[in-house]
């Protein structure tokens, strides 16, 4: 499978939120395809992720309480999500309970 999967640029509201770097990579593991998302911000609590369709529709709602994140690019019925172009945004909670969001980004999946 190969994705084109957004980077983000330091900015200045994710570096006044204390973010160097986010790292996301796409991998498969047993035929199922997994997204990792990890900030490199010892501050980060929570990582939060949001796929929709480009029809707006949202397909996949993910969070986790860590600076990182390993979910299977799946819908909510456990099908993988097919090929296309998508969009997502992330948001990050610190330890302080503040929230960071990203702007939107796209991610393809193909196969």
């Amino acid at each position: 499978m190969d994705c084109a999967f957004g980077r983000f640029s330091k900015n200045l509201h994710a570096a006044s939120f204390g973010i160097d770097h986010l790292h996301s990579s796409i991998y498969t593991i047993a035929g199922q395809n997994f997204l990792e998302i990890s900030a490199q911000n010892r501050e980060i609590k929570a990582i939060s992720v949001e796929i929709y369709s480009l029809g707006g529709a949202s397909v996949l709602h993910r969070d986790v309480e860590s600076d990182r994140m390993v979910i299977e690019l799946s819908d909510r019925h456990g099908e993988p999500l097919p090929n296309g172009l998508y969009l997502y945004v992330l948001t990050l909670q610190n330890a302080t309970g503040e929230y960071w969001k990203s702007t939107l980004k796209k991610l393809i999946i193909r196969r």
